[in-house]
């Protein structure tokens, strides 16, 4: 906690190569996998205050310097990295908190750098962690990070046909769909112009129909009508609202 005291009073969180540093920290994280949940969540939100605190002005590279260079190749790592993520959209983005003018202008310039210097690596980062990992936690984890930064970055970089039919595929896995519909809810509540997000809407549905993800019948389980109808609610919603736009 000192070494966070000390960024946010106006140092360094901690030069690199001592014992502050933040890429040493998080490299600990990844070669002691048995860390408790509690441990990871502080650390986590340490992160994202000194994140806060340090970017753009200070440490514009600091995904790039932590995370993104370090190849996110471990579980430990890139469950902690993912952690951090959503850590800083609660610091940064969640609305339901309520800010001060200085506040909400800080996190406002921090999501326009973030746009420009970090987001295209962030969201490749998400494909390679859905495709490569196979830890259901880190999966769930990613999928709810897309969730959460889907609405402010550009909708391009996820609403494609490389990004698009992984977070589909996932919809399919018992084990990961309740994030899996999480993040293609997000998706088409994304605001957007009306006639684009018909288009997106639609091609969404043809995918979804297309693997039987929003059809049920008599012998179809519990999960499968819960995805199935979370799923055509959100569609019905955002049909609704476009309606009257």
């Amino acid at each position: 906690m000192t070494a966070v005291n000390s960024s946010l009073n106006g140092n360094p969180f901690g030069a690199p190569g001592t014992i502050n540093d933040p890429a040493r920290q998080a490299q600990k994280l990844s070669t002691q996998p048995d860390q408790p949940s509690f441990l990871i969540n502080k650390m986590a939100h340490i992160f994202s205050l000194v994140f806060a605190a340090d970017f753009p002005d200070r440490w514009p590279t600091f995904m790039d310097d932590i995370f993104l260079s370090r190849g996110l190749d471990s579980v430990p790592l890139v469950t902690f990295y993912l952690k951090t993520l959503l850590a800083i959209d609660s610091e940064v983005v969640d609305r339901d908190i309520q800010r001060t003018k200085t506040i909400f202008d800080r996190n406002t310039k921090i999501k326009d750098f973030m746009r420009d210097l970090c987001i295209p690596q962030i969201v490749q980062s998400w494909w390679t962690i859905l495709e490569r990992c196979s830890d259901v936690t880190a999966q769930c984890l990613c999928l709810d990070a897309v969730a959460a930064f889907v609405d402010w970055i550009d909708v391009e970089l996820v609403a494609n046909d490389v990004f698009v039919p992984l977070v589909i595929s996932r919809l399919g896995n018992k084990d990961i769909s309740e994030a899996a519909v999480r993040a293609v809810s997000a998706l088409i509540q994304k605001g957007m112009p009306p006639s684009k997000k018909l288009s997106l809407v639609t091609a969404l549905m043809d995918v979804m129909r297309s693997n039987h993800l929003i059809s049920v019948n008599p012998n179809s389980d519990y999960e499968d009508v819960l995805r199935a109808g979370s799923l055509l609610s959100a569609v019905g919603s955002v049909l609704i609202d476009n309606y009257h736009k």
